[in-house]
């Protein structure tokens, strides 16, 4: 999926607003219009930042035997 960020009216779309695309020929076409601009071209090549979450500890204690 390719994101782009509007930058100047295009059908339901309003400037500032961010859409996915699946066909690049399709981005390319909207950035052509000069209607739209990738999503975050300044940090292309970059990383997403990645969250990520401790895992859950369990607080059940082993007993010893348990059959």
């Amino acid at each position: 999926m390719i994101a782009v960020r509007f930058t100047a009216p295009y059908g339901i779309y309003t400037p500032g607003d961010v859409a996915g695309f699946e066909g690049q020929a399709r981005v390319d076409e909207l950035i052509a219009r000069g209607v739209a601009a990738l999503e975050g071209a300044d940090d292309e090549g970059e990383p997403a930042p990645v969250e990520t979450k401790p895992a859950a500890k369990s607080k059940a204690k082993a007993q010893p035997g348990g059959e």
